[in-house]
């Protein structure tokens, strides 16, 4: 997969990177979202959304240890 200009972004000194507005309103991305993030073959990265489930089941887990 080639990158293309408008689906690359820059991360800042803060560690943070940007969504592009077009894959943030595709996906339904909204502030305050869950993701998790995966290294694969040492240069890709997965980000997948969490739905609300996954985030009550991750909270749960933190309170037990």
């Amino acid at each position: 997969m080639q990158p293309s200009k408008d689906s690359t972004t820059t991360m800042s000194a803060k560690g943070q990177l940007t969504i592009p507005s077009h894959i943030r309103e595709r996906l339904a991305l909204r502030p305050g979202d869950r993701f998790s993030c995966q290294i694969t073959d040492g240069s890709a990265i997965i980000i997948k959304k969490l739905d609300p489930v996954e985030v009550a089941h991750m909270t749960i887990g933190e309170e037990f240890r």
